[in-house]
């Protein structure tokens, strides 16, 4: 499992302490992080391509390597990343061209920085020994910030996509290509039609941008169905591109609480680092601050509650195989012994005697402690738990993850009705298990 982070080499622009923020989310336990590259910042006149001093990646390449972080590289051209125009640099803007399409003008501006960024990420591939695994060329393609569908004019242009792929290829890259779909529509996936991608992940904000107090949009159940038939041909496990527990802007601290990230235990939970616009270079719809609620705060302090959330679940994903290959249930309200106000999801050993039961409210808004059982299958029957007098009991927004038959390196755990923090082996047979 690629368990991924975000950071911003030009929101952070010293190179000094680049290494201190990788330290610090490999410490959390994330073994990757996703950057983007700010073109209007590296070429912000044609033909000027500064790589040098603070623009240099060849330190953020060696930072991320002695950290041990996998890298995920995003050069655009067009990023988002709520920067200004998304990065395309201004003197682009002023042609007589169509943006982000396949009209020869845009695509000529492009390529200076395509094949240089390209050049630079390929010697940093793990091909070469470096720490880069996969390359995102575009960004959320087929939408564009603050700009109705109706008034996109270059809406999933396939040739564009494809032109985009070829210029990452000629440049030497050969790690897979990824894409988000923001839409979650297919597009792009595997053979799926002209400018498809290696791997098709979807990009979803389940939280979205809602300031108001304590209310979260309906529950999403079926990422994997969606997924599985949007990429057939790709399977081994669905890929949650943005799984966001943060809050665009700071709009509004409650999104960013630790309880939000507890209410996400599955997929990619974004932001590390994200530093601050400097420059004015965020979008209009941000300020100076691009702090997002992190974990990693704009300071580089880690002393947020929200640090400790993902740390739990990344020691406890470390130590459990069996989910990395799990096939998720049917989410089911009052399903499992449950009454109707909770929601259970199971995850299926599928090939692994070890089950999972991801366990929150039917109504993701709700703020009330419930009591429940559970009544499940395992190795030694159908039981109800808990076995005591008394019932579990699910906390507001808070969700838990029950486990049947769970292996700890040789050793068969029934259930546990506490969070598993993480096992280990200790002297001859015996284990540890920290909940």
């Amino acid at each position: 499992m690629i368990f991924s982070d975000e950071f911003h080499p030009f929101r952070l622009p010293v190179p000094g302490l680049w290494l201190d923020i990788f330290q610090k989310i490999k410490s959390i336990g994330f073994n990757g992080v996703s950057f983007y590259v700010d073109w209007s910042l590296i070429e912000g006149n044609p033909g000027q391509f500064v790589t040098d001093g603070i623009w240099s990646l060849e330190r953020f390449f060696y930072a991320a390597t002695e950290s041990g972080i996998y890298l995920i590289a995003r050069p655009g051209p067009y990023i988002n990343a709520e920067t200004t125009a998304g990065g395309i640099p201004g003197w682009v803007l002023r042609i007589n061209a169509t943006i982000r399409s396949n009209d020869p003008e845009y695509l000529k501006t492009t390529e200076n920085y395509m094949s240089k960024i390209g050049k630079i990420i390929e010697k940093a591939q793990i091909t070469h020994g470096g720490p880069v695994i996969m390359v995102q060329p575009e960004n959320e393609y087929g939408t564009w910030h603050e700009i109705s569908d109706d008034n996109h004019p270059t809406q999933m242009n396939r040739e564009y996509m494809e032109y985009v792929g070829k210029q990452l290829f000629d440049a030497g890259i050969t790690v897979p290509l990824i894409v988000n779909g923001h839409k979650a529509l297919g597009f792009w996936a595997p053979g799926s039609c002209l400018g498809a991608t290696d791997i098709y992940g979807i990009d979803s904000y389940p939280l979205r941008y809602d300031c108001e107090l304590g209310r979260l949009p309906e529950l999403i159940l079926g990422w994997l169905i969606v997924d599985i038939t949007l990429a057939p041909i790709q399977h081994s496990g669905p890929l949650i591109d943005s799984l966001m527990t943060g809050s665009f802007s700071m709009r509004n601290i409650v999104p960013t609480l630790p309880s939000r990230s507890s209410s996400f235990k599955e997929g990619r939970v974004a932001d590390g680092l994200c530093g601050t616009n400097w420059g004015n270079l965020g979008c209009q719809g941000g300020y100076t601050a691009y702090d997002y609620g992190t974990a990693v705060d704009e300071s580089r302090l880690v002393s947020r509650e929200k640090y400790s959330e993902q740390k739990l679940q990344a020691n406890f994903l470390k130590v459990s195989p069996a989910y990395l290959t799990a096939t998720p249930g049917r989410g089911v309200n009052g399903s499992h012994g449950t009454p109707s106000s909770i929601a259970v999801t199971p995850l299926y050993g599928n090939g692994t005697h070890t089950n999972f039961y991801l366990i929150r409210h039917a109504n993701f808004s709700s703020i009330s402690s419930t009591e429940y059982k559970l009544q499940l299958f395992m190795s030694i029957g159908n039981i109800s738990i808990s076995q005591l007098d008394g019932h579990l009991t699910l906390n507001g927004q808070d969700s838990k993850l029950h486990v049947t038959d769970y292996d700890l390196g040789g050793i068969n755990l029934i259930y546990s009705t506490a969070d598993i923090l993480t096992w280990a082996r200790g002297h001859g047979s015996a284990r540890v298990l920290i909940l």
